[in-house]
């Protein structure tokens, strides 16, 4: 892997800020190796890099999945309740059929 990419990961937040040995040099770790393995992976299945930061940093985005989930509550609890409205009318047009039938039934 080239240094322009591991200054890249390190700008876009892919990589830890690294320790530097005297002479400048970067210093990787066994988790660094790891993260950067597991960099190379995901890119091979396809991710982006904003895909694989995200998989990278899953509490950093927490707050995100809690919000999406509160608008996907929030719109179900909307679809509850229009599908209790629309069975009431159709509960409602289904009496009003039945007396229909009977009144009809009655009458001949």
């Amino acid at each position: 892997m080239s240094t322009d990419t591991l200054r890249y990961y390190g700008k876009i937040g892919l990589l830890l800020r690294a320790l530097r040995d005297s002479g400048g040099r970067r210093r990787c770790g066994n988790a660094d190796l790891a993260r950067l393995l597991f960099i190379q992976r995901a890119q091979a299945m396809n991710f982006s890099l904003a895909g694989i930061g995200n998989l990278l940093h899953p509490r950093e985005h927490l707050w995100q999945t809690r919000a999406d989930v509160r608008r996907m509550a929030g719109q179900l609890g909307f679809l509850l309740q229009s599908i209790v409205v629309d069975q009431s009318v159709v509960a409602e047009h289904t009496r009003d059929s039945e007396r229909e039938r009977v009144v009809y039934d009655w009458q001949h």
